[in-house]
């Protein structure tokens, strides 16, 4: 046996698990960011909803507002 094949024998399992281990490292790094994605669009669609109920509860203090003064 050659040094050269022995060493080759050694790399070629060790190759295909490093592979394997980044394709998994590499999979959940490519879901951990699709997350963060997903989430910021989520945030940023519950904060527009937020300023709109902010707006509605204004609109209903200053209906309310006028209508007290009226009854005075």
């Amino acid at each position: 046996m050659e040094p050269v094949s022995a060493i080759e024998s050694l790399i070629g399992p060790l190759h295909t698990i490093i592979s394997m281990i980044q394709f998994l490292i590499g999979g959940v790094f490519g879901i951990y960011l699709l997350m963060l994605v997903y989430n910021w669009f989520k945030t940023r669609k519950l904060y527009e909803e937020i300023k709109v109920i902010r707006k509605d509860i204004q609109e209903v203090k200053s209906l309310l507002k006028k209508k007290t003064r009226k009854r005075k």
